[in-house]
């Protein structure tokens, strides 16, 4: 289980910090109902069903039991728009081609 963590005093640095638990607890300490009700919205439009990958130890499920859980990287991706945008930001931007350049440089030398 991922461990619980208050955004409010500590932001997340990446959208792989972001954890249900804590998710769900910084809307709830926004104490406002609807934002509480577009994350329980949110959850609700990504819920999925998987199946068990082994044989549970207490017995209760078996490997191919259908498990319902949630799809956390869209749920990742609605929050961090919402609440926390400069997550989303491309932190490295491509630079640019040299190559490319070099090249076009060598063409005009040439026809001169």
């Amino acid at each position: 289980m991922a461990k619980k963590r208050n955004y409010a005093l500590n932001p997340p640095a990446n959208l792989t910090e972001l954890n249900k638990d804590s998710m769900l607890d910084y809307v709830i300490g926004l104490n406002d109902e609807k934002e509480l009700a577009w994350f329980i919205d949110l959850l609700d439009n990504n819920k999925e069903m998987k199946e068990y990958k082994f044989d549970t130890k207490d017995g209760k499920h078996k490997k191919g039991d259908p498990l319902e859980g949630y799809n956390l990287p869209p749920i990742r991706k609605a929050f961090a728009r919402r609440y926390f945008p400069s997550l989303l930001e491309k932190k490295t931007k491509k630079q640019i081609d040299n190559f490319e350049k070099r090249v076009e440089e060598i063409r005009k030398q040439l026809k001169k």
